[in-house]
């Protein structure tokens, strides 16, 4: 296991303390996954993104044209 060097909060010197090691294997494995290419798009992934651009057109033109809203 990993140590690093920490100061200690009294008598001035030095106290190694254990790295933790992470939590991280299903994490791992899902950038793996996606690395190599993950998942298909779902449907509800091309709705959402319809949506979110319709939405990202609307509040330009109320922008840009304020009196038609």
């Amino acid at each position: 296991m990993k140590t690093c060097a920490l100061l200690s909060s009294g008598g001035g010197g030095r106290e190694r303390r254990p790295v933790p090691r992470p939590v991280c294997s299903d994490v791992r494995r899902r950038l793996v996954r996606a690395a190599r290419g993950g998942e298909a798009v779902s449907a509800e992934n091309i709705a959402g993104l319809v949506v979110a651009a319709a939405l990202v057109l609307y509040l330009i033109a109320a922008l840009i044209y304020p009196e038609r809203f």
